[in-house]
């Protein structure tokens, strides 16, 4: 009996870092916000056993490729976990989960508005980082002014104006240079 050797075919960077993608469970767009990597602590790395495309790497490039899958998994984790460990010290509003899932969806429709596509979104849910993160809210934030009660003055009170006065329908027609004379000037007093 004889057993055929498998060999792993070198890839691309890119081409690796698809495949990993695709290998990971990804999270609904409609999902909660509390659901989403960049804003909520990663749960515990998962087991092979939940990772049903592993038996086709396995199948394919055998154990050693489940190996380096599962390394590459493990990495991704790995940074995933220790930039959402940095997201309070660097936007501290954010440990209030109220904030954070109002703001975030209003973030990623913001990065989507400036060309941002649905791959980098998510490409950025696994590699970016917290300082990354916090960059975004804070143009978003620039962007967006918003009278915010951790941000508003005391603003200075403005006098009442008069309401503007109303013509009547039956005043706008064709009249003499008198008749609108007096039409201007009660409106411009």
């Amino acid at each position: 009996m004889t057993t055929e050797r498998l060999t792993i075919t070198p890839t691309t960077p890119t081409e690796a870092q698809e495949t990993i993608a695709a290998m990971i469970t990804e999270i609904p767009a409609d999902a909660a916000p509390d659901a989403t990597p960049t804003a909520s602590p990663p749960s515990a790395e998962p087991a092979p056993e939940s990772i049903p495309e592993l038996e086709e790497v396995r199948r394919v490039y055998g154990e050693t490729g489940v190996t380096q899958v599962l390394e590459a998994v493990q990495q991704i984790h790995a940074h995933t976990a220790n930039e959402v460990a940095k997201v309070p010290e660097l936007i501290p509003e954010w440990q209030d989960n109220r904030v954070r899932a109002i703001e975030l969806p209003e973030i990623l429709k913001f990065a989507r508005e400036r060309g941002a596509t649905q791959e980098q979104i998510d490409s950025f849910n696994l590699h970016g980082t917290a300082a990354e993160l916090k960059n975004w809210r804070d143009f978003w934030r620039a962007s967006h002014p918003v009278s915010r009660t951790d941000d508003r003055e005391t603003p200075a009170r403005q006098p009442r104006r008069k309401p503007a006065p109303r013509i009547a329908p039956e005043e706008l027609r064709p009249m003499s240079e008198r008749e609108a004379r007096k039409l201007m000037e009660r409106l411009v007093d």
